[in-house]
């Protein structure tokens, strides 16, 4: 319904209107500009001076936005959800254990009242409760209990703690807010982690090629209708995530590829419930808020 107008690197696409698209009547606009700008102040900023009509709005900007008779919000519930990737083909998260224990560690509920507001959800696995995916069987397992995580590091062979490196993309303030109370409260279970921020353009060259950290605080907006996609590249052999940090898992794997013959959720439903487990019960990724 749109065609390419004109672009511009690091700052806006400009569509148009495609005269000959087959069902023209059904887009009223006449285009659509993207405008790139960094989320949280600026964004927000753009919005209420009238520089740009819609933005995704961060949770931090919230009340600011809802205080605005000018702006509409609209809220829905969200598979978008904030995790760590860890890096499980080189220590400390090669050890299953010690995946296992950092699931305990996080304080999800902490997470989602102050960074977001109260308006998410804490995630205990990779679906949200109002998804296919979800396994109520699993449900909320994985809260956070130290005490937990401190015997199982023990087991680990690490009774003293174990340390590691977080690094996200800078300028992200949810992800330093949240980061910043992981640290605070990763303590007491056994983690001792160091932060550090990268530009978001050296993101993949530093993080995924370079192995720099050995955590990655980012988000995962891939969950939608086909909820096998939301493993594919974290799992699968050919899964960019996947072989950057040594997560490729065939149980996952089989699952996903089950589930993409049809994006019906009474196919893809029960086959990510297992997926599902089976991540969380090996500490593949960590879940922290949708």
């Amino acid at each position: 319904p749109f065609v390419l107008q004109s672009y511009q690197p690091g700052s806006e696409i400009a569509l148009v209107a495609n005269k000959n698209y087959f069902d023209k009547s059904a887009y009223k606009l006449a285009g659509v500009d993207f405008v790139q700008l960094s989320a949280g102040p600026q964004a927000i900023g753009a919005l209420i001076n009238g520089s740009v009509d819609m933005i995704e709005l961060m949770p931090t900007d919230y009340k600011v936005a809802k205080g605005n008779p000018n702006i509409g919000i609209a809220v829905t519930q969200s598979y978008q959800y904030m995790l760590m990737q860890l890096r499980e083909n080189t220590p400390p998260f090669n050890n299953p254990k010690v995946r296992n224990a950092l699931e305990y560690a996080i304080n999800r509920q902490e997470i989602n009242k102050v960074v977001l507001d109260g308006l998410g959800q804490p995630a205990y696995q990779p679906f949200s409760s109002s998804s296919p995916g979800y396994n109520a069987t699993v449900g909320n397992t994985y809260t956070y209990k130290p005490a937990t995580a401190k015997a199982l590091l023990a087991q680990a062979g690490f009774p003293k703690g174990v340390s590691f490196s977080l690094v996200f993309p800078a300028g992200e303030a949810d992800f330093q807010s949240a980061a910043t109370i992981m640290q605070n409260e990763l303590g007491p279970a056994g983690f001792h982690m160091s932060i550090t921020q990268i530009p978001p353009g050296d993101l993949y060259t530093q993080v995924y090629e370079k192995k720099e950290g050995n955590a990655i605080l980012i988000e995962n907006s891939s969950n939608g209708p086909d909820l096998a996609n939301n493993f594919e590249s974290s799992y699968e052999s050919t899964g960019f995530v996947a072989t950057s940090l040594g997560s490729v898992n065939s149980q996952v794997t089989s699952l996903v590829q089950q589930a993409s013959d049809s994006i019906d959720a009474s196919v893809q439903g029960p086959l990510m419930q297992k997926a599902s487990a089976i991540v969380m019960s090996q500490g593949l990724e960590v879940p922290i808020a949708f």
